[in-house]
């Protein structure tokens, strides 16, 4: 039985799905963690990033698997799931069985397990885009804090620097210490410590009341329905929204 251990990036990780499939042994585990504690009969072996090794894995992918197959494991890639290492490479091992129908698939543990997951980070994703209040600090860069539940913030970069090209922002995953940040020209991924404690503008308090108020205003109250509020704005999402402080 053999542990997998990689860097943590998602293109150590196809290194490393490049290596299991090279190997026939028994697969006991892939991780970027070292184990703390390992089984007397388990080896561990460090996968180290190789540019050709990943070029290799993306060409193999595509040539043996269905055109979705990539973008389903990025997605559970990014997901919160506890083993979602060994999720993506069981399904990638039974579509190196059945080839381009993978997919189709769907009453095969793996394939639903990846849809499921892939579908919960894509809806995530596309959440972000209207759950995100940015906040203009006193440097003049716009500031906004989320704390999803998987790893969104390589989905929406795109779209928030299409929608704001002129601007200098930020968005920090408070919950895994990530900041998405973008300079007017590139937007890139970083380190961000927890504690970051940013000063806002001398006017966002203004601007902050003013959305309230708007927010407040257009509501119906006879028309209130709290449930299917949470349904479309859940509670999870309420700390960093501005109307619902």
């Amino acid at each position: 039985m053999t542990v997998y251990i990689y860097d943590g990036s998602f293109d150590g990780f196809l290194c490393c799905i490049h290596v299991c499939l090279q190997n026939a042994g028994d697969i006991e585990l892939i991780t970027c963690k070292p184990q703390e504690q390992s089984s007397l009969f388990s080896e561990e072996v460090f996968v180290e990033y190789d540019r050709d090794v990943l070029k290799e894995c993306i060409r193999l992918i595509d040539a043996r698997l269905p055109k979705t197959a990539r973008k389903h494991i990025y997605y559970v890639f990014l997901s919160s799931a506890p083993e979602r290492e060994m999720v993506i490479w069981k399904y990638i091992q039974f579509g190196f069985t059945v080839g381009k129908f993978l997919d189709r698939h769907i009453t095969d543990d793996w394939v639903r397990q990846v849809h499921l997951l892939s579908r919960k980070v894509g809806c995530e994703a596309h959440r972000m885009h209207g759950f995100v209040r940015f906040s203009r600090l006193k440097e003049g860069m716009y500031y906004a804090r989320i704390s999803p539940d998987h790893n969104v913030l390589p989905l929406i970069g795109k779209h928030f620097a299409e929608r704001l090209p002129d601007q200098r922002f930020m968005i920090h995953d408070v919950s895994r210490n990530l900041a998405l940040l973008y300079d007017t020209r590139r937007w890139f991924i970083t380190d961000m410590e927890l504690h970051y404690n940013p000063h806002e503008s001398n006017d966002e308090a203004y601007y902050k009341s003013l959305w309230k108020q708007y927010f407040e205003s257009i509501a119906i109250k006879e028309r209130a329905n709290d449930k299917l509020q949470r349904q479309f704005v859940p509670l999870r999402y309420r700390k960093y929204m501005t109307e619902m402080q």
